[in-house]
């Protein structure tokens, strides 16, 4: 079992969907994880950034991810009344700290009804389709599965593989997305 810090207290990993945060903890938290990526938040708007991973930060029941001008929000093993809670703050703060947020969708991971895991809108209704990530501009279908169809969180790889697959074959595995196959193309590698 691994113990994790969070907003003063101790909570172990085997029982975080029942420890229960505050709204203004919640906010706190996605205050401090916005404040450390504001860097790399585009103006434009085209690109993809997780915005909070709970994973990592001390609420593994969300997660935060931007692509363009669409929200994804995840929940994670708690039940649909604390996810709904978890979604309603987090897409709060969010609407009154970033500009130009046209549509929120929440997925939760734990539903137990397939089209929630897929996600449904909370506000708007205008969902991006498609991305660009250092020049490239990838598809998007945020709503196909329980993921978002493109994984923010390899985003320097993508770019790493740009910078180097020039001339190189690489064999991407487990290609669900394509992302780091058309990354290396970019970067001209001669065959994935």
């Amino acid at each position: 079992m691994v113990i994790k810090p969070r907003a003063g207290r101790v909570v172990s990993d085997y029982n975080y969907a029942m420890e229960k945060i505050s709204r203004s903890e919640l906010k706190v938290m996605l205050a401090n994880a916005l404040s450390n990526r504001m860097s790399l938040l585009e103006e434009s708007r085209e690109g993809a950034l997780r915005l909070f991973n709970g994973f990592m930060e001390g609420l593994p029941a969300l997660v935060a991810d931007l692509f363009g001008h669409t929200l994804v929000l995840f929940t994670h093993k708690v039940d649909e009344d604390e996810s709904l809670r978890l979604a309603e703050t987090a897409m709060e703060f969010y609407l009154s700290e970033l500009t130009g947020m046209d549509c929120v969708i929440l997925k939760q991971r734990s539903a137990l009804v397939e089209v929630k895991k897929r996600g449904t809108i909370l506000h708007g209704a205008q969902l991006d389709t498609r991305i660009k990530e250092n020049g490239i501009i990838y598809a998007v279908d945020l709503m196909m599965n329980q993921d978002a169809s493109f994984y923010v969180d390899t985003r320097f790889l993508r770019a790493w593989l740009q910078q180097n697959s020039d001339g190189q074959t690489v064999f991407n595995t487990f290609a669900y997305t394509g992302s780091l196959g058309v990354a290396a193309l970019a970067g001209g590698a001669r065959n994935t």
